[in-house]
C-alpha cells in the first residue's frame, strides 16, 4: 500500500518493466478492471463484516467475508503483476492502485472497530499514518527537483502485516474458542501498528531531509 506517486521518474519506475509486445486490446484493460473491483469491493466487504455480527448464519458470514478480502488483497499484487506482464501499465492504474490499497485498509479497520474487533486506537493510528504519508509523498512528488520516497522492504512487509492483521480479525469468531485466539489477533494488530509506525517516521525523515 505504499505506492510511488506520479512524478516523472517514479512513472518511468512504475513503467519500466513493460513488455515490447503490446497487449490484446481486451487484455489491456485487465490491471486497471482489477484495480476498480478492489475499489467497489472494499465498502461491499465492509457490510458483509458488520452484518455477520448479528446474522444468524454469523459464521458463514465471516467466512464469506474472510474469502473475500482474501481474494482482494491478492488481487492488489495480481493487477500489478498482469499489467506488468502484459505491458499495460498506465498513470491511472498508479493513481489508482494506491486509493484501492486504503480504501480497503480505511473499510476493514472501521467495520472491525464497530463490531469490537479491533482497537480503536490502534486503527485510528494506522489511518492516520496513511493519510499522512500519501500527503507526504504528494508533496515530495510535485517538487520536481527532489526524489520521490522510495518503498522500502519494511514498508512492504507493513502492507502484508496490515493484511494479516485485518484477516485476524475478520476470521476472530472461527477461532474465539481457542485459548490463544485473542492473544493471536492482538499480536497481530499491535505488530503492524508498531511497523506502521516505524515506517511512518522513516518516511517522515527522508521526507524533511528532502524538503531542505
Amino acid at each position: 500500500m505504499d505506492m510511488p506517486h506520479l512524478d516523472s521518474s517514479c512513472y518511468h519506475h512504475y513503467t519500466s518493466n513493460i513488455s515490447s509486445h503490446p497487449p490484446a486490446p481486451m487484455l489491456k484493460h485487465l490491471p486497471n478492471s482489477l484495480t476498480f473491483l478492489r475499489c467497489l469491493a472494499s465498502p461491499i466487504l465492509a457490510l458483509m463484516i458488520v452484518h455477520g455480527e448479528t446474522a444468524a448464519n454469523g459464521e458463514a458470514w465471516v467466512a464469506a467475508s474472510l474469502a473475500l478480502f482474501i481474494a482482494v488483497a491478492t488481487s492488489d499484487w495480481l493487477d500489478g503483476w498482469t499489467a506488468r506482464r502484459l505491458g499495460a501499465t498506465s498513470r491511472l492504474g498508479a493513481v489508482l492502485d494506491p486509493i484501492a490499497d486504503k480504501l480497503l485498509i480505511a473499510s476493514c479497520l472501521l467495520a472491525l472497530v464497530a463490531v469490537g474487533r479491533a482497537i480503536f486506537i490502534p486503527a485510528l493510528l494506522i489511518l492516520l499514518r496513511e493519510i499522512f504519508i500519501a500527503g507526504l509523498r504528494q508533496y515530495i512528488s510535485e517538487t520536481k527537483h527532489k526524489p520521490h520516497l522510495q518503498v522500502t522492504p519494511l514498508a512492504k512487509a507493513k502492507t502484508w502485516l496490515q493484511a494479516i492483521a485485518i484477516a485476524s480479525g475478520i476470521a476472530y469468531p472461527l477461532m474465539a474458542s481457542w485459548e490463544y485466539g485473542l492473544m493471536l489477533m492482538l499480536g497481530c494488530f499491535y505488530l503492524a501498528l508498531a511497523v506502521t509506525l516505524v515506517t511512518g517516521l522513516d518516511y517522515t525523515m527522508k521526507a524533511i531531509r528532502h524538503a531542505k
